[in-house]
């Protein structure tokens, strides 16, 4: 079987973000956002749903984190992997 792999880059007028994820990893990768605790989340559902999660993140945190936390969302829920989206369905109950 193929490893389900996408890789997404996101530029904006406040972030520049790079994420790379493979649904069939191990719960391995690095998580550089700038925010601790964004990593810290992160590295939660990486480790614990052992997917392969790479993300580096250059934001505007001199001016808030929001934009941050905002793209990083966005980039990696834009693109399904091999038919299995990554952001939550609001159809279907958690």
């Amino acid at each position: 079987m193929t490893d389900r792999i996408s890789e997404v880059v996101r530029n904006t007028n406040e972030t520049k973000i790079r994420v790379r994820l493979n649904l069939d990893g191990t719960g391995q990768g690095t998580l550089n956002t700038g925010i601790p605790f964004l990593d810290h989340m992160i590295d939660q559902i990486k480790r614990h749903g052992l997917f392969d999660i790479d993300i580096h993140c250059e934001g505007d945190l001199e001016i808030d984190d929001h934009h941050t936390v905002e793209d990083c969302g966005i980039t990696w829920s834009s693109r399904p992997v091999y038919g299995y989206s990554i952001y939550p369905c609001h159809d279907r109950p958690f």
